[in-house]
């Protein structure tokens, strides 16, 4: 909603940074794990004065950096410029909160390319102590680059803290030191250390001609391969422990990750009988085909580990921060009320286009008819910062919220901040947002008192409801009448949403405090977190049917596209709607996150689940004829159709006749007639 959404028909646009993720993250495991298998084995070589050994290290290191300093460092740009464009909500919240992060493992890897070129290029020129001492800076710097991505990786699978909470400090560290950062850089050194042992292995068995150095090799590259499987199912292990109930739900129950899960375990079990009774058994006959198949094994288990790491973070890309789907969880309940059309920046200058139309201009389209507000699309922009006293003040405490200014909704207000404030806090369409972890605490304040004072629904039509209250359980177990059967427990004594305070009688919760428990349904946790689901703007359905296509496919855009190709390619929605009406289409949707918890919640009005409903019913297949009835092969269709064609065109035929004889007998009868009087 903030940023134009890129279309790539068929594959998705998330899927093109799988695809780029894949092909890097093969080199990007041997850059870590080769360079510390090449620094140590180069010191053994110094060590004991092998000048065969070394020299075959020579050749791999050339082939090494070759491989991994231009085709790794061109996956790695091209990584940042598919995230930009595919994930652009995402990668803001990240580079705000971890530009800190990325700066060092700049540094990191600017050193790691120039020791990496010195330890190639000065191989015979160095002497034996600088040759130790570059190739284990390398080896450092490129496994430090590892760890500072694998903090920033595993924050968006899990944002909680080792620390402290970072939602409510903001704090980089607090960020970076999440619960999954351990596990997954253990998994990560153990994966690189495997997957680079296997390429050492394949690269020997290539390209070495001394049997004897050959077997140097396997015997050498056993240990490290053998403690990364260590390491990585260590790694997977605390992995596991530290998934969001989410994701372990995912993982459990979603089909596709049951699979891959599964073959993720037979790949290491394979994995590990080749070692045993390959390199291990007999080292001396390791060949080209066993390596390969190391290796192939290898790139198989780690694309099925991304495959499923990416996977179980929905509904998240940014745990409890960024939806799958480019929206902020903050921002659901508005966008429920004020529509998802109304509060994105692009999608406001196609209601404007709309409005233009000569046929529409007795309809309230536009957000300056339908919310009296500017349709100018200027982003509101963070209040000015007060002076330094009341900067003081603020962090002290005394200052509080409700003792600054914010900016009126006129557009020459908002375009006075741009200049005024240093840190620019962007949200769309007269947004604003409470939740911002890595603004100042001023800043912090200022939205605040934007989100309470900003009143949602200007609108005459905007309607709104209230959430249903909520009722306890009886003593006996059952449910009261009033009370929805699909519910989830929640402990009478844990912290109630503050949303649903008023909704719970405070004697009935202690009368049962301790022994009984106070249901929630899935409905009801939905809009104490997102809110009630607005009607939207009537208007939007008196468009014409083109228009209201339109309209449902940018919703389709912004909403589904994410996870969901149009009519083929991945995940594609049109062949799983088959069969269902535009109502059954637009329930579902209105449900999206109660069937499937894996998926964000519906972030849109009434209305707009209708455009939805109707261009997904535009564009679903027919349902399959042999689910409820008999089919014919197609050699007899084809003769039925055939015999069809040619009866309908005899009948057309014979009407013809009939109308041309009727047509002769009025004419005689009116000669006829004539010649009577």
């Amino acid at each position: 909603m903030y940023y134009p959404w890129l279309d790539v028909p068929v594959l998705t646009s998330p899927m093109l940074i799988a695809i780029i993720a894949l092909l890097h993250v093969f080199v990007s495991h041997y850059a870590v794990g080769g360079g510390l298998l090449l620094a140590v084995e180069n010191c053994r070589s110094l060590r004991d004065g092998d000048s065969e050994y070394r020299a075959y290290l020579k050749k791999h290191a050339g082939h090494f950096i070759a491989l991994t300093l231009t085709y790794g460092a061109i996956t790695g740009v091209g990584i940042w410029l598919f995230i930009g464009i595919a994930s652009p909500l995402a990668t803001e919240v990240l580079i705000k909160t971890f530009v800190f992060g990325w700066a060092i493992e700049w540094c990191f890897f600017l050193l790691e390319i120039v020791s990496g070129l010195a330890f190639y290029y000065f191989w015979d020129k160095l002497s034996p102590r600088a040759s130790s001492f570059v190739g284990m800076t390398y080896a450092f710097s490129a496994w430090i680059s590892l760890v500072l991505i694998t903090g920033i990786t595993s924050f968006m699978l899990n944002s909680g803290g080792l620390i402290d909470n970072w939602e409510s400090t903001g704090s980089f560290w607090h960020a970076f030191l999440n619960v999954q950062f351990i596990p997954q850089t253990v998994a990560r050194t153990g994966c690189a250390l495997t997957l680079s042992s296997f390429y050492f292995l394949f690269h020997a068995s290539l390209f070495c001609k001394n049997s004897s150095v050959c077997e140097m090799v396997t015997r050498h590259m056993r240990i490290p391969a053998f403690l990364g499987v260590f390491l990585l199912a260590f790694g997977v292990a605390g992995w596991l422990y530290f998934l969001p109930e989410s994701s372990l739900a995912t993982l459990e129950r979603a089909s596709a990750t049951n699979i891959f899960s599964g073959l993720f375990v037979g790949v290491i079990v394979a994995i590990v009988l080749i070692l045993i009774f390959g390199p291990v058994a007999k080292p001396k006959e390791t060949s080209v085909g066993m390596t390969l198949s190391l290796s192939l094994l290898g790139i198989a288990g780690v694309a099925i580990g991304e495959f499923v790491r990416e996977a179980v973070r929905k509904p998240y890309v940014v745990d409890r921060v960024v939806y799958s789907n480019q929206i902020k969880r903050e921002d659901v309940k508005r966008m429920r009320q004020e529509g998802l059309l109304y509060t994105g920046v692009w999608t406001n200058w196609l209601l404007d286009e709309l409005q233009e139309k000569e046929e529409y201009q007795n309809l309230t389209i536009s957000s300056e008819k339908f919310l009296n507000r500017p349709s100018s699309h200027i982003v509101r922009i963070a209040p000015a910062p007060v002076d330094e006293g009341e900067q003081e003040n603020l962090d002290d405490g005394a200052l509080q919220p409700s003792d600054l200014e914010t900016p009126s909704d006129s557009a020459g207000d908002l375009v006075s901040f741009v200049d005024q404030t240093a840190a620019v806090a962007q949200y769309p369409s007269g947004g604003g947002s409470a939740f911002t972890p890595v603004a100042t605490p001023l800043q912090r304040a200022a939205n605040e008192v934007d989100t309470q004072n900003r009143t949602v629904g200007v609108g005459s039509s905007l309607q709104q409801t209230e959430p249903r209250s909520l009722q306890p359980v009886q003593s006996n177990g059952a449910l009261n009448a009033q009370t929805d059967v699909n519910t989830i427990p929640v402990a009478a004594n844990s912290t109630v949403p503050s949303e649903l305070q008023g909704e719970i009688d405070p004697d009935a919760a202690n009368e049962f405090q301790g022994t009984q428990q106070i249901q929630l349904s899935v409905r009801e946790l939905d809009e104490s977190l997102n809110g009630p689901i607005g009607y939207g703007n009537p208007s939007l359905l008196s468009l014409n049917v083109e228009d209201r296509l339109l309209l449902g496919r940018a919703v389709f855009m912004y909403h589904c596209n994410c996870c969901h190709a149009e009519k083929k390619g991945y995940s594609a929605i049109a062949p799983l709607l088959a069969g269902r009406s535009i109502d059954d289409i637009k329930n579902l949707a209105f449900e999206l996150n109660h069937t499937h918890y894996y998926m964000p919640p519906w972030a849109g009005t009434e209305v707009e689940a209708e455009l939805l409903a109707e261009f997904l019913d535009s564009i679903k297949p027919a349902y399959p004829e042999n689910v409820f009835q008999e089919t014919l092969p197609k050699k007899v269709k084809k003769e039925r159709k055939s015999k069809k064609v040619e009866q309908e065109s005899e009948e057309t035929e014979l009407d013809g006749t009939i109308e041309q004889e009727e047509g002769s007998v009025e004419v005689e009868s009116v000669s006829g007639g004539a010649l009577l009087d």
